[in-house]
């Protein structure tokens, strides 16, 4: 057992992830001094973590987090996974990756969830530039030919 707490300890502290491990009875959770750092949480352990939780995420990304939430609670997925974007404690938003995976009693009811947070800022910041680049002329601005001709079509076909 002191080996088992030693190694999870290590993981812990050695994860560039934020960790997180949710009691879904007493709506407690622990977090990780990584993620506690990042999100700016004041202590390790959160009571009602749903609805403080809740209060980090970007309101137009709260219905896809409980989507996907349901989605495997309902055990219509393995695991849980979702993009989403959560306000840190300079007020800044930033996008992660959050996963994790239920346990469930012998009544087929969750009662713990734990997972990580990667932050993935920098990927999502890549990909909307690779789109705009796709889509924009960097030197002017416009539309790309495509863009137009598939603009034009439309403004034809109105």
């Amino acid at each position: 057992m002191k080996k088992s707490g030693e190694r999870y300890k290590l993981v812990v502290e050695g994860a560039s992830d934020g960790l997180w491990d949710w009691d879904m009875v007493t709506d407690t959770a622990y977090i990780s001094e990584r993620w506690k750092d990042i999100i700016g949480f004041d202590k390790e352990v959160v009571n009602n973590y749903c609805k403080t939780w809740a209060k980090f995420i970007h309101p137009r990304d709260v219905k896809t987090v409980i989507n996907n939430l349901h989605k495997h609670l309902d055990k219509k997925s393995p695991f849980y996974s979702c993009e989403y974007r959560v306000k840190t404690k300079d007020g800044k938003y930033i996008w992660i990756l959050s996963r994790g995976k239920a346990l469930w009693d012998e009544n087929g009811r969750a009662i713990r969830m734990a997972g990580s947070h990667t932050d993935i800022t920098e990927r999502k910041r890549m990909e909307s530039k690779l789109k705009y680049m796709a889509f924009y002329d960097t030197l002017t601005n416009l539309p790309r030919r495509d863009v137009f001709m598939d603009k034009l079509k439309v403004a034809i076909a109105e």
